[in-house]
């Protein structure tokens, strides 16, 4: 069994959601989803894995809920057969790639796609997202600091991820379909009116 646990904090997008039912079609295995619901990062990662787990599945697929998914992206990653599976997407407007990998050494990957063999958690230790720590590159390697006071710490649970993994001997494999994200460009609280609907960008690795 997949579980596809979907950290939102409140909204999702329905083109996303689109292209995750597109992506199932042709998998004829047990799937369900897990949400988050309005946390805030890190205790969204936290809470939708400690959900995923109990489910006993086989894989956790996480996805952020602006995705944007082509066809046969699942199928691609399970026929990877890695403990993790990792994607390129652009994690900005101006198309930085989510996934760092220096001098042929994985380094970090972000949550937007993320497939992992549940049993590898038995290797991790809890809490597996944090953001009260930050690695910065030292000129050598990356070196865990603490998160200053104030500091924007947006993303830091998916690089504290990676390095567990990183610490625990396991390298990502790497599918070669690029990924991107729904951007809403408008304003998305507006609940009343005829002109009610959000106008959407995509973005895309550059």
């Amino acid at each position: 069994m997949i579980v596809i646990a979907i950290p939102s904090r409140g909204l999702m997008h329905s083109r996303t959601m689109n292209d995750i039912l597109n992506n199932l079609e042709g998998y004829n295995g047990d799937v369900q989803f897990v949400f988050s619901h309005g946390r805030p990062q890190p205790e969204a990662q936290n809470y939708i894995t400690d959900e995923a787990l109990a489910l006993k599945p086989s894989h956790i697929l996480y996805i952020d809920d602006d995705m944007q998914i082509p066809p046969g992206v699942l199928m691609e990653s399970l026929k990877k057969n890695a403990d993790v599976v990792v994607a390129h997407y652009p994690c900005t407007h101006h198309g930085s790639d989510a996934l760092h990998i220096r001098d042929n050494v994985f380094e970090s990957a972000g949550l937007g796609w993320m497939l992992i063999k549940a049993h590898i958690f038995d290797k991790l230790t809890k809490p597996y997202f944090r953001t009260d720590v930050q690695y910065v590159w030292n000129g050598q390697e990356l070196a865990e600091e603490p998160v200053r006071e104030g500091q924007d710490r947006h993303g830091g649970q998916e690089v504290y991820f990676s390095q567990a993994l990183v610490k625990a001997a396991i390298t990502p494999a790497v599918i070669d379909t690029k990924l991107g994200q729904y951007s809403i460009i408008n304003n998305p609280y507006r609940k009343y009116g005829n002109s009610t609907q959000l106008e959407v960008e995509n973005w895309i690795l550059r």
